[in-house]
C-alpha cells in the first residue's frame, strides 16, 4: 500500500510540474512570439494534470491548474477569431468554462485572491465574446 501512495503522490507531483509550470511556460512564450504550438502545447499539459488533480486531494492546485488552462484557451481562442470566428469564440467559451471551475474552487477554500482573480478572468472574457458576437 505505501508503494501505491508514493506512486500517487509522484503522478501527482508530475502532474503539478508539468501541467502549472510547462503549461504556464508555454502558453506565455506562444503570446510572445504569436506562435500557437505553444498555447497548444500549454492546453494539452493543463489537460494532463486535470488527469490526476481531483477535487478530493488537491483542490487549489486543480483550481490554479483550471485557471491556467482557461488562460491557454482565451489566448488560443483569440488568435482563432481572427480566422474563423466561430471557433475561436467556441474556444473562448471553453476557456470561461475553465475560469468557472477554478472560481468555484478558489471559492470553497476560502481563498479570495484568487476567487478575485478567476472574476476578473470571466469579467474580461464575457466582454471579448460580447464584443465578437454583437
Amino acid at each position: 500500500m505505501g508503494q501505491v501512495l508514493h506512486d500517487s503522490a509522484t503522478t501527482t507531483h508530475a502532474a503539478r510540474h508539468n501541467g502549472l509550470d510547462a503549461g504556464s511556460g508555454e502558453q506565455r512564450i506562444g503570446k510572445e512570439r504569436g506562435d500557437n504550438t505553444r498555447p497548444t502545447a500549454a492546453i494539452a499539459s493543463c489537460k494532463m494534470a486535470l488527469a490526476v488533480l481531483t477535487r478530493e486531494t488537491v483542490p487549489l492546485d486543480r483550481a490554479t491548474t483550471q485557471n491556467s488552462l482557461g488562460t491557454a484557451l482565451k489566448s488560443l481562442g483569440e488568435r482563432q477569431t481572427e480566422g474563423n470566428k466561430a471557433k475561436g469564440c467556441a474556444m473562448l467559451e471553453s476557456a470561461l468554462g475553465h475560469f468557472a471551475a477554478a472560481l468555484e474552487e478558489f471559492e470553497k477554500a476560502g481563498a479570495s485572491y484568487y476567487a478575485e482573480g478567476a472574476r476578473t478572468n470571466m469579467a474580461a472574457l464575457d466582454s471579448v465574446i460580447a464584443r465578437l458576437r454583437g
